[in-house]
């Protein structure tokens, strides 16, 4: 069996993490072969990695349409079209298509239903995009389940200046109405809400993500010589924030963050924080906060060590779907204090494997890092043995693969094209 995987990144973004980890381990497979075909590789190179953007004009070129579609309103209408794959040997090839993110600006928005009538897909939604006139997220709007318009999130990701939420929204609901397409929603809960959308027709498996389990490991007996390593405070209780972009990734509820740790910043339990994302590599007495900026990390092994190094994960986003890094972190046996949004409840069992914050402000995030820092060594022993028991039976590549090779087997079956 050969799949073709499709995405915006290969390096950077939960969804490039979560094709890199199918891929290879599809690639483990007898009689499968998968390949992921993206926008631009970002210098990695091997022969099953494919680019539509190989050249820098080319993707010079993709950023200015990009630009120019902001300002028009018209998202996605201008990029790569199925031409543009279709005489491609892998994708010939393909006995299964199956795209992750299609927004952020490298392929066309028909592109997915004009492969679709040619080959059987899967679709992992990563987020509300596909339900939606234009947003990855709609926060507290229900509007995409009757029509969008008037958007008044038009300053969020993927941004547009000119409002044609409700053109697009027509326009994906007609583009998806003569197609069948199988869908993997990561949680429950956006699974709920695909079934309320303009694609609640496409068949549907809830599949969550999966971690390498034997990188994020159970290693909490190693913690002080790991940081001793990584030069981490050893009497302090240290908490860890990863986000894309880091402390400029707002979107992850870093100013949250940083309001709840400045409240409790003089109190005895003296919180120390790291960031690991973004380009800054600094301390952190400048936000007026104990702790430093990590910078970026690739190398899942010493991502993981900061893991386990870290007393808890802390992920203050006020919109999710099913976070890899709760899982990393869960993998590694560190508790996590997030707000209940989203997906996160699948994650999490309040005051088990970390804490659920109510609401979705500083003061209930508050609530969750004194509870965090009231811990006793008993009990925190007893959260971090139920961190790791909760990943391994949930989270493991093994499950995921054999979940997706299900779904894969139904598309060819059903001849759905």
């Amino acid at each position: 069996m050969n799949i073709l995987q499709i995405n915006r990144n290969y390096s950077s973004g939960g969804a490039a993490v979560v094709a890199r980890r199918l891929h290879n381990a599809l690639n483990e497979l007898q009689g499968v072969s998968s390949v992921i075909l993206c926008r631009n590789a970002s210098g990695n190179s091997n022969e099953s990695l494919f680019e539509l953007y190989p050249k820098l004009t080319g993707r010079i070129k993709s950023v200015l349409i990009d630009k120019f579609e902001q300002l028009t309103g018209c998202q996605y209408h201008f990029q790569k079209k199925i031409g543009s794959i279709s005489d491609l040997e892998v994708f010939k090839n393909a006995d299964v298509v199956h795209f992750h993110i299609t927004h952020g600006g490298y392929i066309d928005q028909k592109l997915v239903v004009e492969v679709a009538k040619l080959k059987p897909v899967v679709w992992t939604f990563h987020d509300m995009w596909t339900l939606t006139g234009r947003c990855a997220h709609s926060y507290d709007c229900d509007k995409w389940t009757t029509g969008c318009g008037s958007c008044p999130n038009t300053g969020t990701y993927p941004i547009q200046f000119i409002d044609r939420s409700s053109y697009l929204w027509k326009l994906k609901k007609e583009l998806y109405s003569n197609i069948q397409v199988n869908i993997i929603s990561p949680s429950s809960w956006l699974r709920n809400k695909i079934m309320k959308s303009i694609v609640s027709h496409w068949p549907c498996t809830t599949i969550p993500n999966a971690v390498d389990l034997t990188v994020f490991r159970y290693n909490k007996n190693q913690s002080e010589n790991i940081r001793n390593k990584l030069n981490i405070p050893l009497k302090r209780k240290i908490f860890l924030f990863v986000a894309h972009g880091g402390i400029d990734n707002n979107y992850k509820g870093f100013n949250i963050l940083k309001d709840a740790l400045k409240e409790i910043q003089n109190s005895n339990d003296n919180p120390y924080l790291l960031v690991i994302g973004g380009s800054d590599k600094r301390n952190l007495n400048y936000l007026g906060i104990s702790g430093k900026s990590i910078g970026v990390i690739t190398d899942e092994i010493l991502l993981a060590d900061y893991y386990t190094a870290s007393d808890f994960y802390l992920i203050p986003s006020v919109q999710e779907n099913l976070p890899l890094t709760i899982m990393e972190s869960l993998g590694c046996g560190t508790p996590v204090i997030a707000f209940d949004v989203g997906g996160i409840p699948e994650m999490l069992k309040h005051k088990v494997t970390g804490y659920l914050a109510e609401g979705t402000s500083k003061e209930f995030f508050v609530k969750g890092i004194n509870w965090a820092c009231n811990m006793n060594d008993e009990e925190y022993f007893k959260s971090s043995v139920a961190c790791r028991k909760f990943a391994e039976d949930n989270y493991s590549i093994e499950l995921f693969v054999e979940k997706h090779m299900k779904v894969y087997k139904n598309s060819i079956n059903d001849n759905i094209v």
